[in-house]
């Protein structure tokens, strides 16, 4: 009960955490202008943006093998459909509970620990963070960011060196992490701290090195290869919208919008980052003299091509799967994280 309650709380933040971010892109929007927009655009030429998305999607589940195969070699299809899963979970629960989900999944499909998948998909997230304030770096040279993107790239690359420190800590330092988690579980029942205690052992070994050189000159060059993609997605949407033509828009800006509207997956809010998506995309459109109404539109829509065929993908994988969201518990998903 009080964990539900918990949840609803949780949700209710998020909820209006997003409710903000709405009003503030929609504010100066001009209603006329944007319906004119969403009536106008080129919706046949977002499938390719679609097909896009779901090529760096897949460049993603190879790329986890990577991380996981000092582990276990697993099967990138097994890997794409945990990753839709996590994805689709992300559309629908807060707080990137999607990632738990996607653990849960590979640990009990491939009967891996889930906590070592998990430990994995932390560092994976790592990875994409990196390449993200290395792409903002390049781009800053030729383009000029919001000091709010710039406090949030300086606020994050704080939060990804103090997460490294712990991996890193957790790793070399496991007697004295052991001793730590005692301590601090020593309050709570024996069989919590237990299974805490087996949770850290099975997510330390999910910290571990690349199996040789060349896995991470792949992993590299896959990580290249999702970026561009996840750009590319932008510039169909530039076409679509016919922005190129009507505001000069550089095909380079495509690459500040990516970097932009990423943050907006850092910032709580509620599932699906409805709200922040959109305000900050409407930001980087600004840079470029795109007015509020189109850049809304604009928002809207390449919003609902990252999520929706994602979502749809993902039900029918959990459905494939037997997984029910609605009926994973927080129990559940620590025994599925135990396998």
């Amino acid at each position: 009960m009080k964990q539900n309650i918990l949840n609803i709380f949780k949700l209710g933040i998020g909820v209006a955490i997003s409710a903000f971010f709405l009003y503030l892109a929609f504010r100066q929007v001009d209603l006329q202008k944007l319906v004119r927009v969403l009536k106008n655009f080129n919706g046949a030429i977002l499938i390719l943006a679609v097909l896009a998305l779901f090529v760096s999607h897949w460049f993603r589940a190879v790329r986890h093998s990577y991380f996981l195969a000092p582990i276990k070699r697993i099967k990138n299809s097994s890997l794409f459909s945990a990753l839709m899963i996590g994805y689709m979970a992300n559309t629908f629960l807060p707080a990137h509970l999607g990632e738990l989900l996607r653990a849960y999944v590979i640990g009990k499909k491939e009967r891996v620990s889930g906590s070592s998948t998990l430990a994995t998909i932390t560092v994976e997230r790592i990875v994409d963070v990196l390449s993200l304030l290395i792409i903002m770096g390049l781009v800053f040279m030729v383009y000029p960011f919001p000091d709010i993107v710039k406090l949030s790239a300086y606020l994050t690359f704080i939060f990804v060196m103090v997460l490294v420190g712990f991996l890193t800590f957790v790793k070399i330092k496991p007697q004295e992490t052991h001793r730590i988690v005692e301590i601090i579980t020593k309050p709570f029942p024996g069989k919590i701290g237990d299974k805490l205690l087996e949770l850290l052992k099975s997510f330390r070994e999910g910290v571990v090195a690349l199996k040789d050189r060349q896995s991470y000159i792949i992993v590299f060059i896959l990580s290249i290869i999702i970026w561009i993609c996840y750009a590319v997605v932008f510039v169909i949407g530039f076409y679509a919208f016919n922005f190129i033509e009507t505001y000069n828009i550089p095909l380079g800006a495509s690459f500040v919008v990516l970097v932009i509207t990423t943050i907006s997956i850092l910032v709580p809010s509620s599932p699906g980052y409805v709200g922040t998506y959109h305000w900050l995309c409407m930001i980087s459109l600004s840079l470029f003299a795109i007015p509020e109404s189109p850049a809304f539109g604009y928002a809207i829509v390449i919003h609902a091509v990252n999520i929706i065929p994602v979502a749809l993908v993902g039900v029918v994988f959990s459905l494939k799967e037997g997984i029910k969201i609605s009926k994973i518990g927080m129990q559940r998903k620590l025994d599925g994280i135990e396998m």
